[in-house]
């Protein structure tokens, strides 16, 4: 038994005492509140009227689509269906025999094993199972279309209830396949991870059969704005600007390291270069905004003036949907490039052992061999770690840029998901959806990260 001594117990206390405030203040100013953004999620509260629990009506007004209205004569289109119906259903045989070969693999497997792994080579079964009632949804929609076609020609009339049915088989078809093809990933991973027996590069190849399938299948339905609708059209707009403005995330990493290697030279004065390439973090994000808005401006604009004189009319470069989102990439990118990615890069850079390029002067190599052969390499440590904090900060990111330089338009165009955030639950006082909101953000964040920590550190040497 451990005998605890008044200065031990007085000591403890002591330490228990000078940590509480910590305890306390992540409690009060982020647990609880992450906890309560939780509860948000399923709840539907205007700050005025009481909180009313609707469960996953958030998420599922936020995600999912309807069908619209079509009238009382139904939906009149032409189609050559049949020789699709025969691919897709090949497809499915494509997929089966995928995930056969994958279950079987893994029967021997364990059977080598002595059935130590009869449970995980069982698991393998169930994306067979899965698929199998993916095709047949496939095969009773293909009859349904079949049937309710006009005798003797490719024109299909299809009434609402039909058209209701019809799309609930083909949906929940589609997603089994993906469904069935995800669990045999799954499946992969475990065992590329532990029994190193399948890797899961091929297992991703499978997801091709599903990804043909559903291409050829889509427009065959008309899975469009002919017939669906999403229920939240402004989600997906705005999750398509906020992924549109992230593809500025390789190029502004690139021109750091660029730019890195060119501080990392000996060179008199560069101390003074690198505060300079640097001072554009250190400015308030509000500030560089408006200097940007300035340069950017139609009328009096220094980008315009400077285009103006080499004879190019006026571009409007935040008011026009198609230049918006450019313009703000490339302010982003400006800003990025000499920020702390590059001082990353510098410190990577710094670490590098000279030991190795003296080795590689000894072999011959030109210079831009000893960059791919030693620096890059050495690099991908800090590589992968701004490629991840950059895509963190790419979901999350664009609010302070749209509401100061754009106010989100012109017509939503530069409008991403933490200002649609921003917008339900502080303009329009919606605190529940944009909870669900955030927490789908959440979850895609989650997931992209997972995906990146999994195969993205594959590449990284330490």
């Amino acid at each position: 038994m451990i005998k605890i001594t008044k200065n031990k117990l007085r000591e403890a206390i002591a330490g228990y005492l000078f940590i509480l405030p910590n305890f306390v203040g992540f409690f009060c100013f982020t647990f609880f509140p992450v906890l309560f953004s939780f509860y948000l999620g399923f709840v539907k509260w205007d700050l005025v009227t009481p909180i009313k629990f609707v469960m996953f009506e958030n998420f599922r007004k936020l995600l999912l689509c309807h069908l619209k209205e079509i009238g009382s004569a139904g939906l009149m289109f032409s189609h050559a269906f049949t020789g699709n119906y025969i691919f897709c259903l090949l497809m499915f045989v494509v997929s089966l025999s995928l995930v056969f070969r994958f279950f079987l693999q893994q029967i021997f497997f364990a059977r080598a094993k002595k059935k130590k792994n009869f449970l995980r080579a069982v698991f393998n079964a169930v994306p067979l199972v899965v698929i199998l009632i993916s095709a047949y949804f496939f095969i009773e929609w293909g009859l349904m279309m079949k049937s309710i076609s006009q005798a003797g020609s490719n024109l299909y009339l299809l009434p609402q209830a039909a058209v209701k049915e019809a799309g609930m088989l083909i949906m929940f078809s589609i997603i089994l396949l993906f469904f069935g093809m995800f669990i045999s990933l799954l499946a992969a991973f475990f065992r590329d991870r532990d029994l190193r027996f399948e890797k899961v590069s091929n297992v991703i190849l499978s997801f091709l059969p599903a990804l043909i399938i559903a291409v050829t299948v889509l427009p065959v339905w008309s899975f469009s704005n002919d017939i669906w609708q999403a229920n939240d059209a402004y989600f997906w707009q705005y999750l398509g600007n906020t992924l549109f403005l992230m593809l500025g995330i390789p190029i502004s990493m690139f021109a750091s390291l660029g730019l890195a290697v060119l501080m990392n030279k000996k060179l008199r004065g560069i101390v003074f270069f690198r505060t300079i390439y640097f001072l554009p973090s250190i400015c308030t994000g509000v500030a560089l905004y408006v200097l940007w808005r300035w340069i950017y401006n139609t009328d009096l604009g220094l980008l315009n003036t400077l285009l103006g004189y080499i004879g190019i009319p006026q571009v409007e470069w935040l008011t026009d949907t198609a230049l918006a989102k450019p313009s703000l990439m490339l302010m982003g990118i400006w800003t990025g490039v000499g920020g702390y990615n590059m001082i990353l890069y510098l410190a990577g850079l710094q670490g590098i052992p000279l030991d190795i390029y003296e080795a590689a002067d000894i072999d011959g190599a030109s210079g831009w061999q000893k960059f791919w052969a030693v620096t890059w390499p050495m690099l991908s440590p800090t590589t992968f770690f701004i490629f991840i904090m950059s895509v963190i900060g790419g979901f999350q990111g664009g609010f302070d840029a749209a509401y100061i330089m754009t106010g989100g338009g012109p017509a939503g165009s530069t409008t991403t998901l933490s200002y649609y955030i921003f917008n339900n639950a502080y303009r329009w006082s919606k605190m529940g959806f944009a909870a669900s909101i955030a927490w789908v953000l959440f979850a895609l964040v989650f997931v992209v990260t997972l995906f990146n920590w999994k195969f993205g550190g594959k590449v990284v040497h330490y």
